[in-house]
Order: C-alpha cells, then structure tokens, then sequence
C-alpha cells in the first residue's frame, strides 16, 4: 500500500482519527497540553503576565467581576501559579523574581529575543501534573521520532528546514514540507507508526501525499 492510499485508510479509522485531530486528554492532536485557549502561542504568556499583575498583592475578594459573576483574571491563576511568576498566600497572588525578570521583556528585545526568553523563563514549569512539563513532553517526542530509524541530525535538518521554510512559504507550500508529517503523527497509535511509512516512502509518493 502506498503513502496516499495509506493515510487514507487511517482517515476511514474514526478511533485513530479522533485520537490525532482531538485535543482532550490522552489525545493526539496537541503536542504541548498547556497550549490553550488562553495561551495559544508563547508570547501570549507575557501579554497575559501583564494583564494579571494588576492583581498583583491585591486580595480576590477585590478582583473585577465580569457581568455573569465570575472574576475576570480567574482563567490565568492557574498557569501562573504553574509558571512560577506568582506565588499566592491564601486570597493573595505575589509576583516572584521569575515574574519581575519577565516585566523586563519589552519593545527593545526583537520578538525572536521575547520567545527564547520566555521560552527559557517557563522551562521548569508545572504543567498537566508534570513537573519540567516542557523537558518532559519533548524528550517523549523525540523518543517517537527516534522509532522512525531516522538519524538525529537528519531530525534536526528536518526541524530547521521547516523553521526557515516557514517565514516565507504559504501554507499549501508549506505541507510539502517533511516535518508537517513528524508534528502530526509524533505518537504510534494500534501498532501503526505512520512516520515509519512517511520515511520509508521514495519522493514521488511524498509528492501524491
């Protein structure tokens, strides 16, 4: 069975398809779980940093409520509590050193210069119950990807290609490109290791995917 007709066939699997275009748990279909509503890219973390310390020393008891009743910051207390930028002491929420290091990020740094330090600030989060959540999540991936028998540094081509690809490329341009396929298919699912078949398939059957 060829590439195509292959991915096709686990498109007809609605298990399998649930399992890598749903984001719940135990889905595949997010790579990193702390990517959320309301932290859809990582710089948003900073724009809402800035948002909640405003609340910064103040009790919840004085928080804003928004019209139906429920505090308007209330869906950024826990991720900055697993973030380390607040502490909290009962009703209270304090910035931490990690938080007033973020308060420095601003216009003077270039947006490559904001990701990598937030990147690095959000490292040793506590995410999903997992401590190092970030460290923990991508030496599983890495792992999956290994299963393929790629080599390291083909999977780091692969990566960079893909990264500068994608400043210039439309999307349709853009799912030619191999590590499309590594970041939708990073888990085996029923035995199938559909990377497996990706990178054993000669270029012509790429280009029919």
């Amino acid at each position: 069975m060829n590439l195509l007709n292959k991915y096709k066939e686990m498109n007809r699997d609605r298990e399998m398809f649930d399992k890598y275009t749903k984001t719940g748990e135990g889905m595949y279909g997010k790579t990193f779980k702390f990517m959320n509503t309301n932290y859809r890219y990582i710089k948003s973390i900073l724009t809402n940093y800035n948002t909640f310390k405003t609340v910064d020393g103040i009790d919840r008891s004085e928080w804003e409520v928004a019209r139906h009743g429920q505090e308007k910051l209330k869906q950024h207390t826990v991720n900055m509590l697993q973030m380390k930028l607040f502490s909290k002491n009962e009703r209270v929420y304090y910035k931490t050193r990690k938080g007033e290091v973020l308060e420095k990020v601003n216009e003077d740094f270039s947006e490559e210069e904001k990701w990598i330090i937030i990147f690095l600030l959000i490292l040793d989060s506590y995410f999903c119950d997992t401590p190092n959540y970030i460290l923990v999540r991508s030496r599983e991936v890495i792992e999956n990807f290994m299963l393929t028998n790629i080599e390291e540094k083909l999977l780091l081509d692969i990566i960079r290609k893909f990264i500068v690809a994608s400043s210039t490329m439309d999307i349709s341009e853009l799912f030619k490109e191999d590590y499309i396929y590594f970041d939708s298919f990073y888990m085996t699912f029923k035995d199938v290791n559909f990377l497996n078949i990706y990178v054993e398939s000669n270029k012509e059957e790429k280009q029919e995917l």
